[in-house]
Order: C-alpha cells, then sequence, then structure tokens
C-alpha cells in the first residue's frame, strides 16, 4: 500500500514501513497567506500512520535531520491537530484590535531611548583608540534600544501596527530606512518567508543546506569540533549573515537563485520570482530611501573632517 506525501512515499508492507528518499514537504500550509494559514494534520493513510509513528525515528532515516534525536519528526505523523478555528477562539479579543497609539508610543520609546544614547555618548565618550572599549559598550546599549525600533517598523512590515496603512507604511519606511534596511523589499520577502516556513525549496531564510551542499561545513566541524565551529561559525552569521542575505539571498530558497533586496531583478523569474510584479517598483523606492540615508551619512563625515564620527555613534549601534 502506497501513500504519496508531497515528494516522498510512504510504503508499507506486511514487515515494515519506509519512507522514501525524497524530501518530505508539508506544502499545503506553506502555500496559505501568513494571515490565513490553516492548522490542518498531514494525512497518511488510516493503516499507515499508526505503523509508523510506533516505529523508531532511525526506522526512517531521518534523526540527523530533527531535534529530540529525531523524537520531532514523529509529531508530522499526528492527526489531531486543532483547526485554526479552535486556536483562535482561544485567544483574547483584544489581542486581535491594533492600537496605533500604542504602537506609535512604543515606537517613539525606542527611538527616543536611542538617541539619548547617541547624544550621551557622542558628548562625553572622547573620539579617541583608547576609549574603545566605551564605544563597544555603548553600541550594544544604544543598538539594543534600536532593536526596539527594528522590531515596530517590523510589525509595519507585518501589518500589525495600525489599521491606517499610510501610518503604518510610513513609520516602518522612515525607521527601517534609517536602519539601512530596505523596508518594502524586506516586507515582500519576509512575507515568503513565513508562508514558505520550512520548505526546502521554497523557503526564505534559514533554509538548510542540503547534505549534498554542505560537505565543507562538516568537514569544518569534523576539523575544529563542535564546540568551536559553532562559535566561529555563529559570529560569522551574526556579522555577515544580514548583509549577505540582503545582497546575495544568502540561505534563501534555491529556486529563486541568487536574489538581491537592492536589485530587484535578480534571482528567478516567473512563479519563483521573489519581487514579481508591483514588488519590484516598491523595492526600488526602497533603495531610494536607502541611498538619501547614504548620502546623509556621508554629508555628515565630510562637514566633521573623519569618517570616525559617523562610525563610532552610528555605525556600531547599526551593525
Amino acid at each position: 500500500m502506497a501513500t504519496q506525501l508531497r515528494g516522498g512515499v510512504v510504503l508499507r508492507t506486511a514487515s515494515h514501513v519506509r519512507v522514501s528518499k525524497a524530501t518530505v514537504r508539508p506544502v499545503p500550509l506553506a502555500r496559505r497567506p501568513v494571515h490565513r494559514m490553516a492548522f490542518r494534520s498531514l494525512k497518511v493513510s488510516a493503516v499507515a500512520a499508526p505503523a509508523m509513528a510506533d516505529r523508531p525515528p532511525e526506522l526512517f532515516g531521518l534523526t540527523e535531520f530533527s531535534g529530540l534525536e529525531g523524537k520531532a519528526m514523529k509529531s508530522a505523523l499526528r492527526t489531531d491537530w486543532p483547526e485554526k478555528k479552535a486556536i483562535l477562539s482561544v485567544i483574547p479579543e483584544h489581542c486581535f484590535k491594533k492600537d496605533t497609539v500604542k504602537s506609535l508610543a512604543y515606537a517613539l520609546v525606542s527611538v527616543a531611548l536611542t538617541l539619548g544614547c547617541g547624544a550621551l555618548a557622542y558628548t562625553f565618550i572622547p573620539m579617541k583608540l583608547s576609549y574603545i572599549g566605551a564605544w563597544a559598550a555603548y553600541a550594544i546599549a544604544a543598538g539594543t534600544c534600536a532593536t526596539g525600533a527594528w522590531v515596530a517598523a517590523h510589525e509595519c512590515g507585518h501589518g500589525a501596527f495600525s489599521d491606517n496603512k499610510m501610518i503604518q507604511d510610513s513609520v516602518g519606511y522612515v525607521l527601517h530606512t534609517l536602519l539601512l534596511v530596505p523596508y518594502f523589499s524586506w516586507q515582500r520577502s519576509h512575507a515568503v518567508h513565513h508562508m514558505r516556513t520550512n520548505h526546502v525549496d521554497e523557503g526564505e531564510t534559514h533554509v538548510p543546506s542540503r547534505t549534498t551542499d554542505a560537505g565543507a561545513m562538516y568537514k569544518l566541524r569534523d576539523t575544529f569540533g563542535s564546540s568551536l565551529f559553532g562559535l566561529v561559525n555563529s559570529i560569522g552569521v551574526l556579522l555577515l549573515g544580514w548583509p549577505l542575505y540582503l545582497l546575495k539571498g544568502a540561505s534563501g530558497g534555491p529556486v529563486r537563485g541568487e536574489t538581491n533586496h537592492f536589485w530587484p531583478y535578480a534571482g528567478a523569474k516567473g512563479k519563483h520570482a521573489l519581487f514579481p510584479g508591483k514588488w519590484a517598483n516598491k523595492a526600488l523606492w526602497s533603495d531610494v530611501g536607502i541611498l538619501a540615508t547614504l548620502g546623509g551619512l556621508a554629508y555628515w563625515a565630510y562637514a566633521a573632517g573623519s569618517i570616525m564620527p559617523v562610525l563610532a555613534p552610528y555605525g556600531g549601534p547599526t551593525w
């Protein structure tokens, strides 16, 4: 008896159940817009599902790809997942109401804290190499405050900031642009990220490499050990992961090719284009804001006679 699972086939005989080596993907969830996602069961045959659930995860050959030593993979075989309506029914009604005033207040508090940190540092910390420790501490403090502004813009991108679309996009555009984030470009790619979560072909950001493509990473891990490799890899991801994603689509879905948030025509075309239709023009409007911000920073450095007065108070927290 065989049941098709969108890329893999569950085969059951009298003695065993196995999953083909093709990738098994819960596509129906990923194909819906974020706010309309349905929580549905991944259904297999009535005979195959219990048989698979009773088998150890090692039988499927998927242990190395899953948490909890492979036990997490067994959750895909459950048939009692609640429907979307059941989940929404237990969430308090006020959680679905957008409060523009409160949203603006949160954004303004984050902006005020960030600017306050910058003003204090610019006034009291000398622009000297010997004070690099103080500037590093400032970058951490101001960067934490600026993350609040970044998150407010993130909520704008999700449509959760306000029912007034003009206010929402204006706030998101200004805040993200000042942090050198292309607002509309990232709004689109982030929505795709949520619509294709855990999809190994069409996912957007944090898509794991196939085992056949990650041989070099495994060799580095085996050479340096898991702890040292994990530390170096984490530092590299935190420092370079974001710009590499914006510029080259690093960790994006393989079906889209090498994308670019500043040039929306890069990467795949047609149904797998990251910025189809109107999104290409909106991405270019994001570029206008980024160029204006870079121009302002360049003028600041020119007027100050050095780039350091820009890098220290602005570059550290932003990075």
